[in-house]
């Protein structure tokens, strides 16, 4: 792979020398028009850099990459490819406040990404959960997840029992306003609209009617005015609050926009949450169990990688997946065997 550091006015000069203008939605859309003078750089490997500035700029596939392993900081991530390559560019913002470029990158290389905070090189079965939520469902379950981890730390503080998991709507309100203006990635408000598709609200007026619908969809039982989980609710909640991992893909094809994110539990495998009729402010989701080959297989999907056709080939000293022409391991840096 090749890294450039370019400033605005040499990225400019570039895309006006070939011609090259900005679509909708390309993060060269909003360059500053050259002044009436400019010193511009030396460019090394420029034809290279060009091709990487075809996509940034013309780009039929957008992805969208985030990664979170709590404590650490979330990892943001944006590359740009064409309809039929399974190549990218990445473009994000450079140390001195220019644009930093770099190309080629593999699809595979990406893969890892994805799969580095989900831990799956650790075999995972698969829990047979599944629920379907719309927006103020999706806020109000991540809600009801805090409060049931803030019930139990401070049951272990005071040394008493764990309480019910049953809460009155203010308890769950004044949770919300807690983990909502909280930075700590430990609790699921914050951690949840890191992967969501568009901006959560969590407003008081959502969560009642996320509450209404979740009593409604027999998830939520309702009596005297307390709320108390059903077991399979419960199991999801007590997932989430136990997620050691995060990744999150939205992929955008000609306008069509897919968004799913992976979650990895301590115990409990893997889960796909994933997003569908996406609109500005607006979704629904399908949170569900999945095994470990089958996250592998939709998240090729989500990079535009070609379904396995036979027996993947990998490598003989880490056993990650090969590209067909490899002669080395991306991963580990394994020479492989000379082809004749």
């Amino acid at each position: 792979m090749m890294t450039w550091k370019l400033r605005e006015a040499d990225l400019l000069h570039l895309l006006k020398e070939s011609n090259l203008e900005p679509s909708p939605g390309s993060p060269l859309g909003g360059l500053k028009p050259l002044g009436v003078a400019a010193r511009l750089a030396p460019i090394g490997d420029k034809p290279q850099l060009m091709e990487a500035l075809s996509r940034v700029a013309g780009a039929e596939v957008v992805l969208g990459m985030v990664t979170l392993s709590p404590p650490r900081e979330p990892e943001f991530s944006w590359f740009y490819g064409t309809a039929n390559d399974g190549n990218y560019a990445y473009h994000g913002p450079a140390e001195d406040g220019g644009h930093e470029i770099v190309w080629p990158v593999d699809g595979f290389l990406l893969l890892r990404s994805l799969q580095a905070p989900l831990a799956m090189e650790i075999p995972s079965g698969k829990e047979e959960i599944s629920l379907v939520l719309d927006r103020s469902g999706f806020e109000t379950l991540a809600a009801m997840t805090d409060l049931f981890q803030e019930k139990n730390l401070l049951a272990l503080l005071k040394r008493t029992p764990a309480q019910e998991a049953d809460f009155a709507e203010i308890e769950l309100l004044e949770c919300c306003e807690r983990s909502r203006n909280s930075q700590d990635l430990r609790w699921m408000v914050p951690r949840i609209q890191l992967i969501a598709p568009v901006g959560l609200r969590f407003s008081d007026e959502d969560l009642r009617r996320g509450l209404a619908a979740l009593v409604a969809g027999e998830l939520l039982a309702q009596r005297d005015g307390r709320f108390a989980p059903t077991p399979a609710l419960g199991l999801v909640c007590s997932g989430l609050a136990a997620t050691t991992g995060m990744s999150a893909l939205s992929t955008q094809r000609r306008q069509k926009l897919s968004h799913l994110a992976a979650v990895r539990m301590a115990d409990l495998g893997l889960w796909i949450i994933e997003f569908s009729e996406i609109t500005a402010d607006d979704f629904n989701v399908r949170i569900a169990g999945m095994a470990q080959a089958e996250m592998y297989a939709r998240m090729k999907a989500g990079l535009g990688m070609p379904a396995e056709k036979g027996a993947a080939l990998r490598c003989p000293a880490c056993a990650a997946e090969l590209r067909a022409d490899a002669r080395f391991c991306a991963k580990c840096g394994y020479r492989l065997a000379s082809k004749r």
